[in-house]
């Protein structure tokens, strides 16, 4: 991730002129949707009793990939003198909600049931309620506003990453549900929640928007092809 972060930053830094387009290119590049394709892809590969690894990764990835893009789009949101950035980038609730759940997990503190039960609840919610808003607020009329922004990110992400980086997690030794998990992770598509992160923080919505569709849309193949392959060729 970190790679694929440096990369992205050096390429679509160049690249990416407008400063509120350039936080949701490079978010898109970053961040994975676990939650409704990783989970279950590898659920029904392994079986849901053996998708523990994944939730693994998803606990770290998450968390991290949302707190690099919430502070990237504070930086590029600009106009303001290095207090102020610094201290929007503190008060971002998306920072704060990953502060607080690693002080949580970090000194074992126990939620009480009914508190547990309806974050719980809630967070099971969020997806589902995303996409709802991501459909409703997106434009088809505008998908021609974004050519090069939105196509350049989204052969990064939905092809130049699985094709580069995958056949070097085999070469690394990985083989499967290692591999399977990391497989899957490379070829998600972009996190629904970076549509709603990208309005809070003042970045294009709606291009976040059309990246988050489109990469979605091109993961169905994507992600068939990838699993395909490794299973033909015996390594998961």
């Amino acid at each position: 991730i970190l790679i694929i972060l440096v990369l992205a930053l050096r390429i679509f830094g160049r690249l990416e002129l407008d400063p509120k387009r350039r936080g949701p290119v490079i978010q898109c590049e970053i961040r994975v949707n676990f939650v409704i394709f990783g989970m279950a892809i590898i659920a029904s590969l392994y079986g849901s009793e053996n998708t523990g690894l994944i939730a693994i990764m998803a606990a770290i990835i998450i968390p991290l990939t949302s707190t690099i893009s919430a502070i990237l789009f504070e930086v590029y949101r600009g106009g303001r003198g290095k207090p102020m950035l610094l201290l929007n980038i503190i008060k971002n609730p998306y920072l704060i909600g990953a502060a607080l759940g690693l002080i949580f997990l970090l000194l074992r503190i126990p939620l009480p049931q009914p508190v547990e039960k309806t974050v719980s609840d809630i967070g099971g919610m969020a997806t589902p309620y995303c996409l709802i808003v991501l459909g409703g607020s997106i434009h088809l009329s505008r998908f021609g506003d974004y050519g090069r922004s939105l196509w350049l990110a989204v052969l990064g992400k939905s092809v130049i990453i699985p094709l580069v980086f995958i056949p070097l997690v085999v070469l690394a030794g990985f083989r499967g549900d290692a591999l399977a998990a990391l497989a899957v992770m490379l070829a998600c598509p972009t996190a629904v929640s970076g549509y709603t992160l990208a309005n809070q923080c003042g970045a294009d919505g709606e291009l976040a928007a059309q990246l988050i569709v489109v990469t979605t849309l091109f993961s169905v193949v994507t992600m068939f092809l990838t699993i395909w392959v490794l299973t033909s060729m015996a390594l998961i």
